[in-house]
């Protein structure tokens, strides 16, 4: 984008990314979450919890999600070999809410360890037109972004899943990592699953830490994440957008040229070379 245009950014890393590369109107817009529609009791989670057979001493685990390679599926494979592994010493049940191309695949995993465990311990729920009932059934979320904000929101602990084996709790020691750089994180590639399965089994065990947890999670949405804090800013920003002085024409031109130059060297030269060499 040209650097004289005033942008958003939704995560303190990616505007301090920004403005050292030289860009000056910017705005952090962190993602919203209506907290009326998304808070403890909004819903009643009895009839989800009675469709889907989860007993009342179940520890539920909960991911509302896209089921798709891109970024999701292997957290939700790393979750269901978690409740395989656990599964016989915890009540786990484990509760997908979504749908995606990779829904089959979850599905014969959650044949396999259903079969394993000898009971329904993970079930996909298909997409819900509103998932709130399976927040609000859920002991504690697993996720990213802002699948977990809504589950914080619901006064959950939630257990943040990324990339290349990334997972870690939502907690005081981890919010703030979580604020800077947004409710994801990128592993070192170590293909053990021993992290979640501590994450989880803590939750699972203490009923007091997870409710704590949940507690703090709630406050830390209420503080940053508010739809009505966040609209607020928006507005103020775009006012101010709409009052400042037009740009320069020399700033203009000159964003102009370089972008029109990115575009055509990420685009027509590559076109080019591959014509030139037949690929």
């Amino acid at each position: 984008l040209p650097k004289a245009l005033p942008t958003t950014f939704g995560t303190p890393e990616l505007l301090d990314h920004a403005a050292a590369s030289g860009r000056r109107h910017l705005k952090l817009i962190l993602p919203p979450v209506d907290l009326k529609l998304n808070r403890p009791n909004a819903v009643d989670a009895q009839p989800f919890r009675n469709e889907y057979g989860i007993n009342d001493d179940d520890v539920t685990l909960v991911t509302v999600s896209r089921l798709v390679d891109w970024m999701k599926v292997e957290g939700l494979r790393r979750t269901i070999h978690v409740v395989r592994t656990l599964g016989r010493e915890l009540p786990l049940r484990f509760v997908i809410v979504g749908d995606g191309t990779s829904r089959g695949e979850l599905e014969r995993l959650a044949r396999e360890t259903n079969a394993d465990l000898g009971r329904t311990a993970v079930v996909l729920t298909g997409e819900l037109l509103d998932p709130r009932p399976a927040y609000a059934a859920a002991s504690i979320v697993v996720g990213m972004g802002g699948s977990a904000l809504r589950g914080m929101a619901f006064c959950k602990p939630v257990v943040i899943i990324g990339e290349r084996g990334f997972s870690a709790p939502f907690c005081p020691e981890t919010a703030d990592s979580f604020y800077y750089r947004g409710m994801y994180g990128l592993g070192d590639g170590n293909s053990s699953n021993a992290r979640l399965i501590e994450d989880i089994r803590r939750l699972a065990g203490s009923r007091e830490q997870a409710t704590a947890l949940g507690e703090f999670s709630r406050q830390f949405v209420l503080r940053h994440f508010s739809l009505q804090e966040v609209s607020a800013q928006l507005d103020e920003f775009c006012r101010a957008v709409a009052a400042a002085d037009t740009p320069q024409r020399h700033v203009v031109v000159s964003d102009g040229l370089r972008t029109a130059a990115l575009v055509l060297g990420r685009n027509v030269v590559p076109g080019r070379l591959r014509r030139m060499f037949g690929r």
